[in-house]
C-alpha cells in the first residue's frame, strides 16, 4: 500500500550522506538550478522573430524532442554521477498504477482550477491597487504563442496527438518531475537541518518552483508566475505521496489539458485565445 505524508526526506539509516557526499549534492544541485534557468533565459533572449519554441512540423517536432531529452538526459546523468542519488533519494519508488494515473488525473483537475483562481485574484487586485486596464492585465497572460503555434495544432491531429502525449508526458510530465525530484533531494542532502522537516519540504519545494518558473521566461511573466504556483503544487504532491509518479501524471494530464484548450479555442473562438491564462 502506497504511504503518504511528510516523512523526512533523507532515510534515518543514512546519515554519512549528510557529511561523506555533500559537495557532491552542491555541485549535484548547482547543475540542476542552473538548468531550467538557462533555458528561460536564452529563450527569451533568443526568441524574436525565431517562432514558437515547439516547430510547427511534426517531424521537426519529434526532432525537437529526440535533442531536449538528449540534453536534459546528459546534464541529469552528470548530476546524478556526481551525487550518486539512490533511487529512494529520486523518489521512483514504484507503487500502483493505476493509484498514479487516477490521482495524477484528479490532482490536474485541482491545479487547474486553482491556477485560474489565483489569476482571477491576482488579476483583480491589479485592477483595484493599480488601476491597472483589462487590455493592460491581459497583457500579463502567458504567452502561449511563443511556446506553440496554435494553428498548427488544428490544421495536424498528428500533431495535435504528438503534444497531448509525448510533450505531455514525456517532456512536461517525466522530465520536468525528474528534475523536481533531483532538486528537492539535492537541497535535502546539501542543508538537511533546513529541508527535512515539513516546514523545510515545504521551503524547498517553493525554491526549486522559482526555479521551475525563470525556465518560462519565453511565455513572459505571466507564464514565470503560473509555472511557479504549479510547481509549487507539483512539488507538494510529490512530498505528500513520496513518490514521484503521481506528480508525472499530474503535470502531464495538466499540460494535455493546456495543448487541447488552445486548440479548442483555436478552432472554435480564436478571438478568446489571447485571454488564455
Amino acid at each position: 500500500m502506497e504511504q503518504s505524508g511528510l516523512p523526512p526526506v533523507i532515510p534515518e539509516s543514512e546519515p554519512e550522506r549528510f557529511t561523506v557526499s555533500r559537495w557532491r549534492w552542491g555541485i549535484h544541485l548547482l547543475i540542476l538550478t542552473a538548468y531550467p534557468i538557462t533555458l528561460g533565459v536564452l529563450g527569451a533572449t533568443l526568441k524574436t522573430g525565431k517562432g514558437p519554441m515547439l516547430p510547427s512540423d511534426p517531424l521537426q517536432l519529434a526532432g525537437g524532442i529526440g535533442g531536449e531529452v538528449f540534453i536534459f538526459s546528459v546534464i541529469f546523468g552528470v548530476a546524478i554521477l556526481l551525487s550518486r542519488a539512490s533511487m529512494e533519494d529520486l523518489r521512483l519508488r514504484w507503487t500502483s498504477p493505476l493509484a498514479a494515473v487516477t490521482r495524477g488525473f484528479l490532482y490536474a483537475i485541482g491545479l487547474r482550477i486553482a491556477i485560474g483562481l489565483i489569476a482571477v485574484v491576482a488579476k483583480a487586485m491589479l485592477s483595484v491597487l493599480l488601476g491597472l486596464q483589462p487590455q493592460d492585465i491581459q497583457k500579463l497572460n502567458p504567452d502561449y504563442e511563443q511556446l506553440i503555434d496554435p494553428n498548427a495544432l488544428v490544421n495536424s491531429p498528428f500533431y495535435l496527438w504528438i503534444n497531448v502525449t509525448v510533450v505531455s508526458f514525456l517532456l512536461g510530465g517525466l522530465r520536468e518531475e525528474l528534475w523536481r525530484a533531483g532538486m528537492l533531494s539535492g537541497m535535502a542532502h546539501l542543508a538537511p537541518k533546513w529541508f527535512s522537516s515539513v516546514r523545510g519540504q515545504v521551503f524547498a519545494v517553493c525554491l526549486a518552483a522559482i526555479s521551475f518558473g525563470l525556465g518560462h521566461l519565453t511565455q513572459g511573466w505571466g507564464g514565470v508566475l503560473m509555472t511557479a504556483f504549479l510547481g509549487i503544487g507539483l512539488g507538494l504532491i510529490m512530498v505528500w505521496h513520496r513518490t514521484i509518479w503521481t506528480a508525472v501524471f499530474a503535470h502531464g494530464f495538466f499540460d494535455a489539458a493546456s495543448f487541447l484548450m488552445i486548440y479548442l479555442v483555436t478552432k472554435y473562438r480564436p478571438e478568446w485565445l489571447q485571454q488564455l491564462g
